[in-house]
């Protein structure tokens, strides 16, 4: 999945993550607690990270991670994930910080 791709890559306890509770804007199609459980994160799991901490220190192992979710509506795009991803490519440019991205969806 998504969270276990990302967990795979990045130092233990250092992933925060951005719109953790973001799900599908589609209330008026279905209930919230379907949404809650078939849309998490609305796709892309997404924030800041360290890899390789241990090697490099704090400062120089920062990153931003990024993974689309293919188990989230087959890997489509929702509309608050698209926010999620350009709010984040902001702080990635304003930060400057180097960036993984699994695309796979």
């Amino acid at each position: 999945t998504a969270r276990e791709n990302l967990d795979d890559l990045v130092d233990p306890g250092s992933f925060v993550e951005y719109g953790r509770f973001a799900i599908a804007p589609q209330r008026m199609r279905r209930d919230v607690d379907d949404l809650i459980a078939r849309t998490p994160a609305d796709g892309l799991v997404a924030g800041t990270a360290r890899i390789n901490g241990g090697l490099f220190g704090a400062e120089h192992s920062a990153c931003a991670v990024l993974s689309y979710d293919y188990t989230v509506m087959a890997g489509t795009q929702g509309a608050l994930g698209h926010r999620k991803k350009d709010r984040l490519f902001e702080l990635i440019e304003r930060m400057q910080l180097p960036t993984v991205f699994f695309a796979e969806g």
